[in-house]
């Protein structure tokens, strides 16, 4: 769009200057809590009816996820017709496409669950509290502690059946390729455990979605599937009883995303263009 001074308006008809005025201002009030690109929408429960991530800003250019733009804030929106946004410091960016909500306390509202990047300390993991008008920072991990190093969440459950919800991602999806488990505990992240050989994400990829969270050898516990470190086959993982691997199943190509769970087995979507489906009983 090209740059017009006060003297260029000066010299339009009054009419034109009106309506120019008017369309930069509703450019700049679209770009106050525009949807950043390729994001999804959390749909919630209870007070939440949604969040979506917004504010697209190019202050971090890590590009993990194929943009060249992060989002700097996230709006919810209240069942009450109500909205809120959310906004980081200008030293962050939310690195992430997913919002995820899961009532981590069990009052009823859902908290938000979000990759957050700090522009000199990398990637961490947070939770924010989305009460109306005092939206705030929960339980965060810490950060990676270097630029340019990102993880991925993989899934929310009680996973080892103790009456604690856990929070499992994956470090450097395309580095370390290391699993970790973190306990949510009144508001704090405390790391559980850690394991090598994973990754969820293939880099440059708009998709994150690469897990499931299903209970695959129905003893009551709800299990992970997450792809192998170099995403083509599955694991199917336990932490019932410390860390088991249930089985794992090659895949015909690398996996593409997202992962999908149907009554009779997954459907995984792969490189190739094809569909692999799998059953989901353990051997």
């Amino acid at each position: 769009m090209p740059i017009f001074s006060i003297q260029h308006l000066q010299k339009l008809p009054a009419q034109l200057t009106i309506i120019y005025c008017c369309v930069l201002y509703a450019g700049a009030a679209i770009a106050a809590d525009h949807k950043l690109m390729h994001s999804h929408v959390a749909m919630g429960n209870g007070p939440i009816e949604r969040v979506e991530l917004v504010d697209p800003t190019q202050r971090y250019d890590h590009f993990v996820l194929g943009d060249r733009f992060e989002a700097a804030g996230f709006k919810v929106h209240y069942t009450d017709g109500a909205t809120d946004i959310y906004r980081l410091p200008r030293n962050q960016v939310f690195e992430d496409r997913v919002p995820r909500l899961f009532d981590f306390t069990g009052d009823g509202r859902e908290e938000l669950v979000l990759v957050v990047s700090q522009i000199d300390k990398g990637a961490s993991l947070a939770i924010f509290d989305l009460a109306p008008s005092s939206i705030s920072l929960l339980a965060q991990t810490p950060f990676i502690g270097q630029p340019y190093r990102w993880l991925n969440p993989a899934g929310i459950a009680d996973f080892d059946a103790d009456g604690q919800f856990e929070i499992a991602l994956v470090s450097k999806p395309h580095l370390a390729k290391e699993l970790q488990l973190w306990r949510y505990v009144q508001g704090k992240l405390t790391l559980v455990s850690k394991h090598a050989g994973y990754s969820n994400h293939k880099l440059g990829s708009h998709e994150q979605r690469l897990s499931a969270v299903i209970d695959v050898n129905q003893d009551g516990i709800l299990d992970l599937i997450l792809p192998s470190a170099n995403r083509s086959s599955l694991r199917f993982l336990s932490f019932a009883n410390g860390f088991e691997e249930l089985k794992h199943v090659d895949l015909a190509a690398e996996i593409a995303g997202p992962l999908g769970v149907e009554t009779e087995g997954l459907t995984v979507p792969l490189r190739d263009g094809s569909v692999q489906k799998i059953k989901l009983q353990t051997d």
